[in-house]
């Protein structure tokens, strides 16, 4: 039988790698910087959804100096300040932590890595397997065969570490991990490890005499010079480092497992949940809790089979309402086609327009065709082939003189590749211009994409 799956997030961690995550920050229409809360809420969401943990529970730092600023004063010492436009995004995100039934683990004098130790400690005790959701190295010291590290990456990937994986990483086994950071330090922490000795050196000589101590009883024997005067230089370092990354096991869970359950089937269907999403204009989620809340209605199973054959299936999409039979859309297919349609282009103060091309090469490519619209449900395609029915040099000539009139507004998507294609076929485009691409990214700066597509469904 497989047992209960309780799973930590680190909350700063989760934040830190959301914040950092885009190129171009989430805001809100007011200016509210929303990219960690945004992220932090989709990998939750989904891991929700994917791994329906039997328990969850979230664990940040205190803003108090720890027992390692006692040991240690220039503990972390060299770390900045937490960006502004992070730091005020923090109320919110554990804001939506509560609101998705997280308890919060937060303890005076102590760091989220020794509470996350202590809970995975306790889960043996309670015959629960912990996932540690974090990218945090000095975690693989906890990994044993019910304790996991569960590490998010780029698109949407997840690294699961065991012991092979500690072994993978270290070239050593995970209760020997503690040894491999002393010695090696960690300049993010301020924690001094021993001169002269990486990562490579510090795996080297664990996996030669097994731990620290040994190190020392045989440090007259270590050949490597630089390695050996490191480790009689700074052997109290050492020994201060060791204690400075060995993680907690024995701090109070003020948490029973009852109080720490996570109910998947609830958590993202959640009227509370969606109000904060709403309140912090975070579309794409508003839409991911919307259908949980209001999933597609199931008709009952006797009629759904009578009439199966008979409905066709509802189009939810905003598009459904588009009837195309209202809409007058004209290939030009001679030169009269094409003279009746220049007289009324010729007469309008603004129009769209698009180009197809031979492909997406701004220095080379040009156009096989455009299609013009000035009128709702109303459109003409235009083909521009050099072996086509129509006389290009002609249409050329006159479409110049529309392109080059500066009494017009010329509208297009993403329109200075259009401008680039047509002077590549040697017709020259003048403004003014207007280009519903550019309207898009002000209007709604939050969406992640803004071609057309995107742009009609919105």
């Amino acid at each position: 039988m497989t047992n209960r799956r309780l799973f930590v997030i680190d909350a700063m961690a989760l934040a830190f790698r959301s914040y950092h995550a885009f190129s171009r920050p989430l805001t809100t229409s007011s200016g509210l910087p929303t990219s960690a809360v945004y992220g932090s809420l989709m990998f939750i969401m989904n891991l929700i959804e994917k791994e329906k943990p039997d328990y969850l529970v979230v664990a940040t730092d205190s803003k108090e100096k720890t027992f390692r600023h006692t040991m240690y004063p220039e503990y972390k010492a060299n770390r900045s300040d937490m960006p502004e436009d992070l730091a005020i995004q923090l109320p919110h995100l554990f804001k939506a932590f509560e609101v998705l039934g997280c308890k919060l683990l937060k303890e005076p004098g102590l760091e989220a890595d020794d509470l996350i130790g202590s809970l995975a400690h306790r889960c043996k005790s309670d015959g629960v397997d912990c996932y540690i959701v974090s990218g945090d190295k000095d975690f693989m010291q906890l990994i044993d065969p019910t304790t996991f590290l569960y590490t998010p990456k780029k698109g949407g990937v997840v690294n699961l570490v065991d012991e092979a994986g500690v072994k993978e990483k270290f070239g050593v086994r995970p209760d020997q991990v503690i040894d491999v950071l002393a010695l090696m330090g960690d300049s993010a922490d301020n924690v001094p490890g021993v001169a002269g000795i990486g990562e490579k050196g510090a795996a080297k000589l664990i996996q030669t005499y097994d731990n620290l101590d040994k190190i020392y009883e045989n440090v007259e024997s270590i050949t490597n010079k630089r390695q050996r005067t490191g480790l009689e230089t700074c052997k109290e370092a050492a020994y201060m480092s060791q204690d400075l990354v060995t993680i907690k096991l024995d701090a109070d869970i003020p948490f029973s497992l009852e109080e720490m359950v996570c109910k998947p089937e609830t958590a993202v269907a959640n009227p509370e949940l969606l109000a904060l999403t709403q309140e912090l204009e975070l579309r794409t989620l508003i839409k991911k809790i919307s259908d949980r809340l209001n999933p597609p209605q199931v008709q009952d199973k006797a009629v759904e089979a009578s009439t199966e054959k008979d409905v066709e299936p509802e189009n939810t999409s905003p598009l459904a309402q588009f009837e195309s039979e209202k809409c007058q859309y004209k290939l030009i297919e001679t030169m009269d086609d094409f003279e009746t349609f220049f007289a009324e282009l010729s007469k309008q103060e603004k129009f769209c327009f698009d180009t197809e091309t031979t492909g997406l090469d701004i220095s080379k490519d040009t156009p096989i065709g455009a299609s013009f619209s000035w009128e709702e449900e109303k459109a003409f395609y235009l083909p521009m082939l050099e072996d086509g029915p129509l006389d290009l040099a002609t249409i050329k000539q006159n479409l110049e003189k529309i392109f080059t009139d500066s009494s017009k507004l010329k509208i297009g998507h993403n329109i200075k590749f259009d401008i680039q294609m047509l002077k590549n076929s040697g017709i020259e485009v003048r403004g003014p211009f207007a280009d519903t691409m550019v309207a898009s990214h002000l209007l709604h700066a939050t969406e992640r994409s803004h071609n057309l597509d995107a742009c009609c469904e919105r």
